[in-house]
């Protein structure tokens, strides 16, 4: 068996409207096309939107690597991103 595809969902229980329901607040969704790039999205969700924002998204070959985190241009695979902590020590 074989798959050309991925998801991760992320959730966490949220009460609306005195209801406790699970959320989905980080999806990580891949895929690989048919001529083998993969294409892999993260996005972050939240109950108040209209729809997910990407956060980052990332096209792979065995040749290449882009990486775009946000709205910024992609990052070259021979470059690093660093762009602070994000909360972490």
């Amino acid at each position: 068996m074989s798959a050309d595809g991925v998801s991760v969902r992320v959730s966490q229980t949220i009460t609306r409207a005195g209801i406790d329901q699970m959320w989905d607040f980080v999806l990580v969704l891949a895929q690989q096309g048919s001529d083998g790039t993969l294409r892999t999205r993260v996005l972050l969700c939240h109950p108040d939107w209209d729809d997910p924002l990407e956060i980052a998204s990332i096209e792979s070959t065995p040749e290449n690597l882009n990486v775009r985190v946000g709205t910024d241009d992609p990052v070259p695979s021979n470059q690093q991103i660093v762009t602070g902590n994000f909360g972490f020590s």
